[in-house]
């Protein structure tokens, strides 16, 4: 019997269940839209008044409902304005919404990424049952920088509403009335998001003063659109994003990359040394002469010694064994002076641990970095108080990061859209424009880890593809969707981009390192420039001259061109290269394998304490709604209006 009582209860209860799904259909959610009407007029400044009256049925208790409505558009439009050809592009609008009210009813309104998201009720109240929204806002759509021709693409019921809708109706009246030809092209789409055909049946009747509708029974996440293609003129004053700003940009940008191009060259003209120099500074030994030149203490200044201390006669250079694995043989031929700096100490006692006599490059000792480390801090402290070599890049650090941030914002701001829109591609654009910049100055040696001509060839590798980089990034930004012309972007990436080429040497020089860098200058200027006759004049009175300089070239980034410019009139083997008869002695050998055996034994700050602070602040007037002139448009069109509705 009870069996029995339960079999009715349960037949009872299912077919008022089914009763209510003819009235309000099944609900998933906790309630149901039994009927939706919109009432909408369009302007003639491309905005368009709403009225929605939302009738709800809650099954479970809510405290009301959201209505949220997207405030971006993408749009597929034909822009030739011959007949027989077609230019499709796409179009992306931001709109905005404004005057929100809801009738007798609590709400905050928000923006929430993309919508704009009204939320009704109150937190302190729950809804059960019957209920009826309604609210009223303005829907402002943008120029579509589009002058020939004018459009209207709306939808009156977006596709994001989670329950389906028993009864949809709607009103759309024209300010202005339509034309012929604009009543002739109108056209309804219902149903998925995209599709391009009356898909719900909506059934409607148009005339030149609006266009009112109804359909039945939709099922969730269904939309309704409208579309017409309108005569040129037929929105007036609709609101436009200001170019006022990313111009204002533009100019900052230009402006700042000239100052530092003229400041750049002002500088560059005041440190020329035109005199050719043969030999370094008296009683300095190589590196010093490349701390100084470059303004801060590199790992190669001190690799550099083992060349110097050979030449002078303290260390004996044995090349390397063709099927042998140690690498060079270094091997000591006396101590180093009383008289000699602490970092030479430090830099041959790194080698010659504990009275070792001998050391190849490969089986560096134990502890090899600790020595080093503290080789290139004393050489820092030689250059103490009046010896101050200055503050090189404090004044480029700041010009270039002008330059990359109005850089930056100008690409950021550039956006028809949105002033966000383009942000992520400012901030990529500004950022890699400094590195780029950075890597220019690596490439010619100021700055670089290995000053060899391979390495600076890899900075420049390097600076061409950030520049790549860079245009793809202001390509992205350029089009429909951008505020101001072609032109203008390009135009602030050429200035960009010589501030991050030609920009530089906004350095300050102390008294003695002025005096010093100009004598090294020109013992530079002599190594690059590859004298062959003077050279040969200079070895028949010393005949060491080429290894004498060799150390300098290494410590002053050119010993590639040292060897390229001067190896076919060089005669003799160094003194101190011991080597088999087959195997020459080969200045760029020399720096290969000091880039073979030193540098992955030595994974160390390879700079300055002041590079180091540096470094470390681093690392880290036509107007539309918009839409496709094409029935058969691309199906990731977005309508103006639309979103959809949900509980809470």
């Amino acid at each position: 019997m009870k069996v029995q009582r339960k079999a009715v209860f349960w037949g009872l209860l299912f077919w008022i269940l089914l009763a209510l799904g003819g009235s309000v259909q099944a609900d998933e959610g906790g309630y149901t839209i039994t009927d939706y009407d919109v009432k909408a007029i369009l302007h003639t400044d491309n905005t368009i008044d709403v009225t929605e009256r939302i009738g709800v049925y809650f099954t479970e208790e809510r405290h009301g409902i959201y209505r949220n409505i997207p405030m971006e558009m993408t749009v597929v439009r034909d822009i030739s304005k011959k007949q027989d050809k077609s230019e499709e592009k796409i179009f992306r609008y931001g709109n905005k919404i404004r005057n929100i009210q809801v009738k007798g009813d609590e709400f905050t309104a928000s923006r929430q990424g993309e919508d704009e998201v009204i939320k009704i009720g109150s937190e302190d109240e729950a809804v059960i049952g019957a209920k009826t929204y309604v609210l009223t806002y303005t829907y402002v759509m943008p120029d579509d920088r589009i002058p020939y021709s004018d459009f209207l693409y709306y939808s009156i019921l977006g596709s994001e509403t989670e329950v389906p809708i028993n009864r949809f109706t709607f009103r759309l009246t024209f300010e202005k009335p339509l034309t012929d030809a604009s009543l002739e092209a109108f056209l309804i789409y219902s149903g998925d998001p995209g599709e391009k055909k009356n898909m719900l049946k909506v059934s409607y009747e148009l005339n030149e003063y609006g266009v009112s509708g109804q359909a039945e029974n939709i099922g969730e996440n269904q939309a309704v659109t409208v579309f017409t293609n309108l005569p040129r003129g037929y929105f007036k004053n609709a609101f436009k994003l200001s170019a006022a700003f990313p111009e204002t940009m533009f100019a900052l940008t230009a402006i700042l990359s000239v100052l530092y191009l003229i400041l750049s060259l002002i500088f560059r003209s005041r440190a020329k040394f035109g005199r050719v120099v043969y030999y370094p500074p008296e009683e300095m030994d190589s590196a010093k002469a490349g701390a100084i030149y470059r303004g801060a203490v590199r790992f190669t200044d001190l690799l550099s010694l083992i060349l110097y201390w050979a030449q002078q006669d303290y260390v004996e250079i044995h090349g390397r064994k063709k099927k042998k694995t140690e690498g060079i043989r270094l091997v000591k031929k006396k101590e180093l002076p009383e008289s000699a700096p602490a970092y030479q100490k430090t830099m041959f006692e790194a080698l010659f641990r504990d009275g070792a006599e001998e050391v190849y490059t490969q089986k560096l000792p134990e502890g090899f970095e600790k020595y080093l480390r503290k080789a290139l801090k004393e050489l820092e402290k030689e250059f103490n108080g009046e010896k101050d070599l200055g503050l090189r890049k404090f004044l480029d650090w700041i010009a270039m990061i002008l330059v990359s941030v109005s850089f930056g914002i100008f690409i950021g701001g550039s956006s028809a859209v949105s002033l966000s829109d383009h942000m992520v591609f400012g901030v990529f654009g500004g950022i890699v424009i400094f590195m780029a910049w950075r890597n220019r100055q690596k490439a010619k040696g100021e700055e670089a880890f290995s000053d060899g001509e391979a390495g600076g060839f890899l900075r420049w590798v390097i600076f061409l593809f950030l520049m790549f980089c860079i245009l793809v990034d202001v390509w992205f930004c350029t089009g429909v969707d951008c505020l101001i012309s072609d032109l203008y972007m390009y135009g602030g990436f050429a200035f960009g981009a010589a501030a991050a080429l030609f920009g530089g040497s906004l350095f300050h020089f102390s008294a003695y390192r002025n005096a010093l860098w100009k004598e090294l200058s020109g013992l530079r200027k002599f190594i690059w420039k590859g004298d062959k006759g003077t050279l040969e004049r200079l070895l028949i009175s010393d005949p060491d001259y080429y290894y004498r300089i060799f150390p300098y070239a290494v410590a002053l980034g050119l010993t590639a061109r040292w060897e390229k410019n001067f190896r076919p009139i060089r005669n003799t083997q160094p003194f101190w290269y011991k080597v088999d008869e087959d195997d020459p002695f080969s200045a760029r050998y020399m720096d290969r394998w000091i880039s073979e055996d030193f540098y992955p034994r030595c994974q160390i700050d390879n700079k300055s304490a002041v590079a180091e602070k540096i470094d470390s602040f681093t690392s880290g007037s036509s107007d539309s709604s918009g839409a496709s002139s094409d029935s058969s448009g691309a199906s990731s069109d977005s309508a103006g209006g639309g979103g959809g509705v949900g509980s809470w």
